[in-house]
């Protein structure tokens, strides 16, 4: 058994500090949630021109679409908390 199996992580960051730290507790068996914007999704994807550098930093992990300036994002989002056992962010909340 992994040594963080049943574990959940909302992972609300971007670029490769955050992502890199969430995707290494999802190798140890953490079930890593990233939140990604609506239209855009994560910056990484488009970083380069190619979402090479998004997948190298974002595998094992499963995401979800939320608009976090409306209130029933914002809320599903608070759901999604409450049933975490941890929360990663590395941008400011607009």
């Amino acid at each position: 058994m992994p040594a963080l199996d049943g574990m959940r992580i909302l992972d609300m960051t971007q670029y490769e500090a955050g992502p890199s730290c969430t995707q290494a507790l999802a190798w140890l068996g953490a079930d890593v949630v990233k939140v990604e914007a609506p239209g855009i999704g994560d910056p990484g994807r488009v970083l380069a021109g190619s979402d090479a550098y998004f997948w190298n930093w974002n595998l094992n992990k499963r995401s979800v679409v939320l608009n976090l300036r409306n209130p029933r994002g914002d809320r599903s989002c608070s759901t999604w908390f409450r049933s975490s056992m941890s929360s990663s962010r590395t941008t400011p909340r607009a």
